[in-house]
């Protein structure tokens, strides 16, 4: 188990020009991955083999699942 204290994580992150992703924890059943993207980045359209949790630092996003495009803003979770 680890407990992690996110504002910790995302200290001195800086978006990046196109996707930038950091695995800070890996398990068998899941992983927690740090993305930063700059506006008008995306990430591709993809296949997701376990349970997903985008969780919003500064701005807004928008996530497609299943085909329904969710808006989300900024300390908001999907």
């Amino acid at each position: 188990m680890k407990i992690f204290d996110v504002t910790d994580e995302i200290k001195g992150m800086q978006p990046a020009v196109g996707t930038n992703s950091d695995l800070l924890y890996q398990a068998d059943e899941f992983k927690v991955r740090r993305i930063g993207l700059s506006p008008q980045d995306e990430i591709p359209p993809c296949k997701m083999a376990s349970n997903v949790v985008f969780y919003v630092v500064a701005g807004s996003a928008e996530v497609s699942v299943d085909g329904v495009r969710n808006s989300l803003c900024e300390g908001s979770a999907l």
